[in-house]
C-alpha cells in the first residue's frame, strides 16, 4: 500500500494513479525498481530513455517527468 502523506501530486503520480497503475506496474513496464520509480516520481534524475518510456506509458510529457516541481499546484493554507 502506498502512502500519500506528504507526497506532492506530481504529474507523474497523477497520471499513474489516474490509470490505476501502481509504482510496481510502472517499474515493471520500464525496467526499473519500484524504489527508483518512487524517486523519479519525486523529481530524481534518470536517463533520457527511461524518461521517454515513463512519459509514453503515462501519457505525459518528458518535461513533466523531468521537472515535476514546475507543474505542482500549491494549495493555499
Amino acid at each position: 500500500m502506498e502512502s500519500t502523506e506528504n507526497t506532492p501530486d506530481t504529474p507523474m503520480k497523477k497520471a499513474r494513479t489516474g490509470k490505476n497503475l501502481t509504482i510496481y506496474d510502472v517499474a515493471k513496464a520500464v525496467g526499473l525498481s519500484a524504489s527508483r520509480i518512487s524517486c523519479i516520481e519525486r523529481g530524481a534524475p534518470t536517463s533520457r530513455d527511461k524518461v521517454t518510456a515513463i512519459a509514453r506509458l503515462l501519457g505525459i510529457t518528458e518535461e513533466e517527468v523531468l521537472y515535476p516541481e514546475r507543474f505542482i499546484v500549491k494549495q493555499a493554507a
